[in-house]
């Protein structure tokens, strides 16, 4: 059997849904005869195993006004492809500083996200790649709903078996209101329509498409319980301890771990505000929320490798989860957990792990965080039994069992198509 996996966004800066896009490949490679994956990167085509990396950014390098984009089809005779221009337009404008489109109740983060929708349609070598690689496919892994409107028909086309994951609720995360975020939902609902399987990485997304109208099932975000409990690189562990002077038995030290979304910049403002009132405390950001450097009691270390990153789990007293809003799957608070870390996280931020306070978590108001700091810090032995709690709790989630599922839709298409 051969896969094709469609991923819309670069990976050079990691998050969450990269995070699952790993694993999907981990847990695929060694069950297909051939692997495909298309990101929207620099590094061209290449070979690793028997999995091949088609990469082309969506933008030239040098980022020259998006003329990489040119419709697939007669603007006159495709009313998507003119919808395409006209919000590339707007996109375009609304980035303008001051945001000329402000006055209108339009972000760019909401244009952006509309724009997503047709990005990928826009573009004509893309879809050239997207078309040959579903024409070599038995199954189609389409992740996010934004291009499940056009490779879903394509997929039908030939045979191949299309499944769209929903990594969130896109009009939800969105941060205006109004006729932009209809659009937005509508498109939303299509794309996951499109598809022979429809998946949400959430529970509570799932039923939030399904209850729409569109019948949607859960399969949630893991995570690789084996590669967190292995033990860091102590070469690695021995450079960040010396160059930032983190000790695990020293000053008290509280990481957040995100990405450059507006969820993670509010959850970045939030710990500004904590370390004001916390001076003994080191806080720690990792990851494209903010850029490296360091002022007080603030330390950012900006994007980190994955064993970079196991290092400073190591290395940590507690991480926070200063979250206040989103959907889908709180991937950071998962990879957390495996690794063993007490956790201070607000209820969302925990989404949507039926995690307890104060038996493999602690669950508090952003407001409560310092508070809650200095407790854990007063208690070695509660910080110690969250820790093993936390990472016996995500056993189950480990990546090869919650992907089980798709494996299953694999068969079912497998003995209905004869391939």
């Amino acid at each position: 059997m051969k896969a094709a996996i469609i991923y819309p966004h670069s990976t050079a800066t990691p998050s969450g849904a990269t995070l699952r896009l790993n694993q999907l490949i981990a847990f695929l490679a060694p069950r297909m005869e051939a692997l495909e994956v298309f990101l929207p990167d620099p590094a061209g085509e290449r070979l690793v195993g028997n999995v091949r990396y088609f990469s082309e950014p969506y933008v030239s390098q040098a980022g020259e006004a998006w003329l990489d984009f040119a419709p697939v089809t007669d603007p006159d005779a495709s009313p998507d492809a003119a919808l395409g221009e006209v919000t590339l337009q707007l996109l375009l404008l609304a980035k303008q500083r001051p945001n000329p489109l402000g006055v209108l109740g339009i972000s760019s983060a909401s244009l952006d996200i509309l724009w997503s929708f047709y990005r990928l349609f826009s573009h004509r070598k893309i879809m050239a790649t997207v078309r040959e690689m579903v024409a070599r496919a038995d199954v189609v892994f389409i992740e996010y709903p934004h291009s499940a409107r056009w490779i879903a028909p394509l997929c039908r086309a030939s045979g191949a078996l299309s499944i769209v994951t929903a990594h969130d609720v896109l009009a939800k995360t969105s941060p205006d209101e109004g006729a932009v975020i209809s659009w937005i939902w509508e498109m939303e609902k299509e794309g996951m329509r499109a598809a022979d399987r429809a998946c949400a990485v959430s529970p509570v997304d799932a039923a939030f498409f399904t209850q729409a109208g569109v019948p949607t099932e859960t399969v949630i975000s893991p995570i690789d319980c084996r590669k967190a409990a292995e033990p860091p690189d102590p070469e690695i562990v021995r450079a960040l301890r010396d160059k930032y002077q983190l000790e695990p038995d020293g000053k008290p030290t509280a990481l957040f771990v995100g990405g450059s979304w507006f969820i993670n910049q509010d959850a970045v403002r939030s710990i500004n505000e904590m370390r004001s009132v916390l001076p003994d405390w080191t806080f720690v950001l990792a990851g494209g929320c903010a850029p490296p450097g360091r002022v007080g009691n603030l330390l950012s270390l900006g994007i980190l490798s994955e064993e970079e990153l196991r290092a400073v789990y190591h290395l940590v007293t507690v991480v926070l989860v200063p979250i206040r809003a989103g959907t889908g799957c709180s991937t950071k608070f998962i990879e957390a957990m495996a690794h063993g870390k007490p956790i201070l996280s607000t209820g969302i931020g925990s989404r949507p792990y039926p995690v307890k306070h104060d038996r493999e978590v602690v669950l508090a108001e952003v407001s409560e965080f310092p508070a809650r700091l200095n407790e854990l810090l007063a208690d070695p032995a509660r910080r110690e039994r969250l820790g093993r709690a936390a990472a016996d709790f995500v056993q189950p989630y480990h990546f090869e069992k919650v992907f089980e599922t798709y494996w299953q839709w694999m068969e079912e298409h497998r003995v209905r198509s004869g391939k």
